[in-house]
């Protein structure tokens, strides 16, 4: 799944997705699955309604029609039912997992997308992720660390409406690593050693960046954030011109 900000507020986070490919998960996810993985049929009434919500419960995705653009259809997902929400993520990502094969191109700003896969595991969640080159070479500049202050405070800032509190963490920081610049998130107020982290260099499932000790939804939901608020940042980066991506 593609993930990142809609633009329709400061904590909303949607899903791009082929028309075609979207349908045709729809169609699997509305017959309740098959086998051994079955669960209450979608609402597949979103394939023809903007605006029609759909997933576990009925309510945790809404199709937003204002931002379809170039074949494409935005999935808006309702985190304040955290639960229901990123176990419609988990089911979302295994009917596109035989669509799509792992992999698919669209169109985004900039050519710099961010692709994420979720599952459920035994103890949590498993979240794996890619950024596109030119995501990684805003990341790996050296200027990129004096965009941090801003990233974390959004960061925080979300955090702190869905709390409706203070929420200190470490949030995300730049070293490197074995395999170069490597980009790490924590989320706030854990002592859980959870965290998201990863560079260029894809690991042998081809992903960049996977996380450790991913327990509840909200450390899903806590990656999520975290990657897309990055994301919202180099492309604001590359759009403005204020870091080169040649690796000065």
């Amino acid at each position: 799944m593609n993930i990142e900000f809609s633009g329709y507020g400061f904590t909303v986070l949607c899903t791009y997705l082929p028309v075609d490919i979207f349908e045709r998960a729809m169609s699997w996810l509305a017959k309740g699955g098959q086998g051994r993985l079955t669960f209450e049929p979608w609402d597949d009434g979103i394939v023809d309604n903007p605006w029609a919500s759909t997933g576990i419960g009925g309510r945790t995705i809404r199709r937003l029609r204002d931002l379809e653009s170039n074949g494409l259809v935005c999935l808006g997902w309702r985190r304040y039912e955290l639960v229901k929400c990123v176990d419609s993520m988990v089911l979302l990502s295994y009917a596109l997992w035989p669509v799509l094969v792992g992999q698919y191109e669209m169109a985004r700003p900039n050519n710099a997308g961010l692709q994420v896969d979720i599952n459920e595991i035994t103890r949590g969640y498993r979240v794996a992720a890619n950024f596109d080159p030119v995501v990684w070479d805003v990341i790996e500049h050296a200027g990129f660390k004096g965009l941090l202050p801003a990233i974390n405070t959004h960061i925080r800032h979300w955090f702190e409406e869905f709390a409706d509190g203070r929420e200190d963490g470490q949030y995300t920081t730049v070293f490197n690593g074995k395999d170069g610049p490597t980009l790490m998130f924590y989320p706030p107020s854990t002592s859980r050693g959870v965290w998201i982290s990863g560079s260029r260099e894809p690991g042998i499932d081809g992903h960049q960046l996977y996380d450790h000790n991913t327990d509840g939804a909200l450390d899903v939901m806590g990656h999520l954030v975290a990657l897309c608020t990055v994301l919202d940042h180099c492309r604001k980066a590359i759009d403005s011109g204020i870091l080169s991506t040649d690796g000065a």
